[in-house]
Parts: structure tokens; sequence; C-alpha cells
């Protein structure tokens, strides 16, 4: 039954798209448009046709998937003006290439049309966005228009990509992976080879379990043996995307829900049960839409009950996205302060010597508030950052750009960053 199917996997990874964009590019270049449809306020299917061959069915959603498809899509009766736009530019235009951005979660889809070569970019990050682009390089239309404070996607501005979440890893070498990983210091390497290079935890993680390395192990604690393990392990991971040696697969647990969905086995994975598919494209279809088929398939069930389902259902996902929506920001706020506190380390370890040495120097630790509040009317760093002293529990708490936290002088301070992270 359908409600016993839990999708768990929340978001492409750069692997993901460099395997269906694989797939695509044997499959689909040289298609001609012949209709483009808006399913919902994020999804896109392209209707595509080769000479003497079916119809594919090509599925964009913004921020969240693409693949082809084999099912049957209701569409809307009256297309949004979004969906009118592409189809005045692209319709009759032929697909002539589909190419990964810098193995970002960036897709992007040259056509050919009778104005001339145009460039539609899928943005699989973050809230996501579905973007087209003309000859000048030029936006004509968006899904989604925004002012941000590194580029803005509006009409008639200069395209450009967002800045790019980490290292290319095609073009890591072993020397460039071991000053990269070292830089990060006191950071637990899943973490460090998440940010440092544009693969995501979940490939992270499964590059450190091929190579053998513990996830939680600190960067400058890793020897050189061990971060060469990792790169090789990475390279062994890229090399099954670039070589096309997919093994395309949908992973169960135990009773049957479907847990995620990966263009090869991976190791993390290897006590799960899986389910084979023949294309990466058939696998992500039956992942994301297969509720959808089930639910058609039961239309034969009374109206109310079905209803009364899908009410429950939607109450139970509501209260479960909130309850995520809540711990992603609370994570993000944690981010963002391990962050400014490594932006700032040298600061702030001279703001806590400042209390430290308080019983050496017979001070009062009133005395050396009042001291650096004095300073912080003056401007004076790291006293700009002070707010106020805890005597009690030892604590510090300032602020930066209007964030507000703590600082314990029981805890040393990259041991307290490795806490809020």
């Amino acid at each position: 039954m359908c409600d016993k199917v839990l999708f768990k996997k929340k978001e492409f990874t750069s692997f993901d798209v460099a395997a269906v964009v694989r797939e695509l590019r044997e499959t689909i270049l040289d298609s001609r448009v012949s209709n483009v449809y808006q399913i919902d306020s994020d999804t896109l299917l392209f209707k595509l046709h080769k000479p003497d061959k079916p119809a594919f069915g090509l599925v964009l959603e913004s921020a969240r998937r693409l693949h082809l498809t084999s099912y049957v899509i209701e569409k809307p009766m009256m297309p949004p003006a979004f969906c009118m736009a592409l189809r005045k530019y692209l319709k009759n235009g032929w697909l002539t290439d589909v190419e990964q951005y810098e193995f970002e979660r960036v897709v992007v889809f040259n056509f050919k049309t009778k104005t001339g070569g145009l460039k539609l970019v899928l943005e699989l990050f973050g809230e996501g966005n579905i973007i087209l682009v003309d000859e000048r390089g030029k936006i004509l239309q968006a899904l989604a228009y925004k002012r941000m404070r590194d580029r803005n996607i509006l009409r008639e501005e200069i395209f450009a990509f967002a800045p790019s979440s980490g290292k290319n890893p095609f073009k890591i070498k072993k020397e460039d992976m071991h000053e990269g990983l070292k830089a990060f210091g006191d950071v637990e390497v899943v973490r460090a080879l998440a940010r440092f290079l544009s693969i995501g935890g979940v490939y992270a993680e499964e590059a450190l379990l091929r190579a053998g390395v513990e996830k939680s192990k600190s960067c400058n604690a890793l020897s050189e043996s061990e971060i060469d393990a990792v790169h090789d392990a990475l390279q062994g991971l890229l090399s099954r995307v670039l070589n096309g040696k997919l093994e395309p697969c949908i992973v169960l647990d135990e009773n049957g829900n479907f847990v995620d969905v990966v263009p090869f086995m991976l190791k993390r994975y290897e006590r799960f049960k899986s389910q084979p598919y023949a294309s990466f494209n058939e696998a992500l279809d039956e992942f994301y839409v297969r509720v959808l088929s089930v639910e058609k398939a039961a239309a034969d069930l009374e109206i109310d009950k079905l209803t009364n389902e899908a009410n429950r259902l939607k109450r139970i996902i509501a209260s479960q996205e909130k309850t995520l929506a809540e711990a992603e920001a609370e994570i993000i706020k944690y981010k963002t302060i391990g962050d400014t506190i490594y932006a700032h380390s040298g600061e702030f370890q001279a703001l806590l010597d400042r209390f430290l040495t308080v019983k050496q120097s017979g001070k009062e630790w009133n005395a050396v508030a009042s001291e650096v509040l004095a300073e912080k009317r003056s401007g004076l760093k790291p006293s700009v950052f002070f707010e106020s002293f805890d005597s009690k529990s030892l604590v510090i708490n300032v602020s930066v750009d209007s964030l507000h936290f703590s600082l314990s002088l029981r805890i040393r301070l990259f041991d307290a960053t490795g806490q809020f992270y």
C-alpha cells in the first residue's frame, strides 16, 4: 500500500546529477520539443520527439529532481504564465546538449530555436529555480525572480551561476586534497570533505567508508596515507559515473520502505535490501512517481475513504515537515555560529584570555568586564564583540553582526566550535 512507502531522500546529490545527465546525453540529444507543461508550481514536463522513436517525457522539478518518466502525468487545463513563455521560446526547438555545471547540482539544457540558441538552467540546490537564458547570456524568463547578495535572477540581467559550493572533485589532485583538508584543522573530516568539495554529506561519508577513515576524525589528525586513501576512494566513485559503470537501484529497508535511490550501490547501504533498474532514470522515475501511480490505480476505492486518508497523510507530512524545518533552521543557526567563531577565532581567543588571566592579575571579574566595555565603546577589537560576563557560569556573552551566542571559559574555543557544528 502507498502509505507504507516512506520517501527519505530529500535532495539530488551532485553524483545523481552527473549520472542522470550522462544517461540523458545518450538518450534525448537531438530531440525536438513538441510541448512543455507545468504540472505544479515547481515542476515542468517536456515532451520530446526523435524521428521514428516514441516520445520522451522529461520531468524537471526545481530544487528536487530530474529524470525521464514513463508515467502519464495529469496536466492542468490552463498553463501558467511561465509555461506559456517556455512554449513560446522552446516549442519546436531542438535539444542539442545537456551538461552538468562544474559538478554542481545545476543542469544546463541547450536548445536550437527559431530565435537562436537558448539555455534552460535547472537549479537543484536550495530553493531551486528554472531559468531561460538567451544567446547574449541575458535572462528571458525564470520560475522565480529574486535579488540575492551574490547575484540577481531578474529579466534582462546577465545570468550568473551561483557561487560554487566547493571545489570540483574531478579537478582535485592529491596535493590539493592534502592542503585542503589540513586547512580545516580540528573540523571532523566528514564535514570538511563535504564543504571542501561539491559532493554533499552522503558521498563524503561514502568516500571515508571506502577509505577506511573514521568520519569523526579531525582533519589535523589525518595521516598522509589516510588522505591519499580518501582521494583514491573519491576518484573511484567519480570514475563510476565518468565511465558509465552504473548499477542503479532503489534502496529499501527491511519492511520494503523506500530509503534512497542511487546510481550505484553505496557501502553505507550494504545491509539494506535493494531493487535494481536498467537505468538511473527508470529508478528515479519509480522512486519519485510511484506514490502517484498507486493512488491513481486505487481510483476504484471509495472517494470518502481516499479523501480521509489523503487528509491524514497531509497532516502527518505537515507535522513532519514543520519539525524538520525547525531542526534545519537550528542547524543553520549553529553552523553560522561555528563559522563565525572560526572567522574570528583569534579575536575571540584574545577576549577569553582577558578573563582567563584574572586570577593571575589579581583583578575582579567585574573590573575586567568594565575595562572591556569601555574598550567596546571606543570600537576596539576584540572588545567590540563583548556584551556581558556571567561570573557564576563563567560565560562570556558576545555578539557579531546581530548573531548572539556564548563562549565558556571552561571549554577550549575550538572544542566549543565543534559543539556548535
